[in-house]
Formats: structure tokens, C-alpha cells, sequence
């Protein structure tokens, strides 16, 4: 037994003494309890306000997420219009080119006719092109759907024949038909505008 606590057994010899002694000790290591507990809480209210913080900056994130969402969806949006507006818009001009190399006064050579020939391709292609863009479109108003679909539906329809004057008049029909082609499409890409 250490000596100090010895000297202190030999002074206490009544057991109130011992019972007085016993009951100090617990106060003290209650005290002690309650300082650590006072720093527990104090830690304890650190930690809740840092959480009720995360918890704000979490909000603040998400509302952050949530406009970058929508204007990534503006964007994509805008793309795959402006992706079926130049298909269109090529579509269309591939129509006049063609119909201003068959009215064109020069002598039909086998080189003007190569050239209807590419043109009627190309326009072929870009008819298709365009067709499948059209029906892919998500952002896009139906009645601004339909409208070009049935245009190049009727693009689809015409036949390269060798009666130039029947071309003529077939290119000529469909440009009768859409005579509002381009204040169509313009209509429709500042409404696509304004989404």
C-alpha cells in the first residue's frame, strides 16, 4: 500500500470519518463527470449546428443541380432544334437549287443532266435525313411536325423523270403548296425560342 494513502488511513479511524472521506471522493469524480459532460454537450450543439449547415448547403446544392438540369435541357433542346432547322432549311433549298437548274435557258448537255442527277440524290438523301430528324424530335410543336413531315413526304413523292417540263411542274406544285415554307419555319424556331 502506498505510504501517503497509510498516513491517511491512520488519521481516519472512525468510519464517519471513512464514510466522509468516501462521499468527498465521489464529489470530486462527479465533478469531474460533470465538466466532461458540459464539454460533451457543448461538442454535441457543434456537431448539430454543423449538421443543420450541411444540411443548407445541401439544400443550396441540389437547387444548384436542379438549374443545371433545366439548362442543360434548354440546350439540348436548342441543339436538336437547331440540328432540324438546318435539315429542313437544307432540305428546302436543295428544292429551289434543283428547280433553277431544270428552268435554267442553257441546253440540257450530259452535264447539266449529271448535275440534276447529283442534285436529285442529294435531295433524296437529305429528304431522308431530315424525315428522321423530324420524327426524333422531342421539342418540336406537332403541328410544326406535321407541317414539315408532310412537306418532305412530299418531296419523297416526286420522281426524277426524263419529262423536264413535268419536273418542272411537279417542283413547282410543291413550292405553290408551301408557299409559307420559310415564315413556317421561322414561326416555328422563335416559338422554339421562346421555351
Amino acid at each position: 500500500m502506498p505510504k501517503a494513502l497509510q498516513t491517511l488511513l491512520e488519521y481516519i479511524r472512525r468510519p464517519e470519518d471513512l464514510a466522509a472521506v468516501a462521499l468527498l471522493i465521489q464529489a470530486g469524480i462527479l465533478a469531474v463527470y460533470a465538466l466532461v459532460f458540459r464539454k460533451h454537450a457543448r461538442t454535441t450543439d457543434r456537431i448539430s449546428e454543423a449538421i443543420r449547415q450541411q444540411g443548407k448547403i445541401l439544400d443550396d446544392q441540389t437547387k444548384i443541380m436542379e438549374e443545371q438540369f433545366k439548362f442543360q435541357r434548354r440546350v439540348e433542346a436548342a441543339a436538336e432544334r437547331q440540328k432540324v432547322f438546318d435539315l429542313i432549311f437544307s432540305l428546302q433549298t436543295q428544292v429551289m437549287w434543283l428547280e433553277s437548274i431544270m428552268e435554267s435557258p442553257i441546253t440540257r448537255t450530259l452535264e447539266r443532266v449529271e448535275t440534276e442527277k447529283r442534285t436529285w440524290d442529294k435531295l433524296s438523301s437529305s429528304m431522308v435525313a431530315c424525315e428522321k430528324a423530324l420524327l426524333s424530335s422531342t421539342h418540336l410543336s406537332q403541328a410544326d411536325k406535321q407541317y414539315f413531315l408532310r412537306y418532305a413526304y412530299d418531296i419523297s413523292k416526286l420522281e426524277q423523270g426524263d419529262d423536264l417540263a413535268k419536273n418542272i411542274r411537279n417542283l413547282k406544285a410543291i413550292a405553290d403548296k408551301y408557299h409559307d415554307f420559310v415564315l413556317m419555319l421561322l414561326q416555328s424556331a422563335q416559338q422554339s425560342a421562346e421555351f
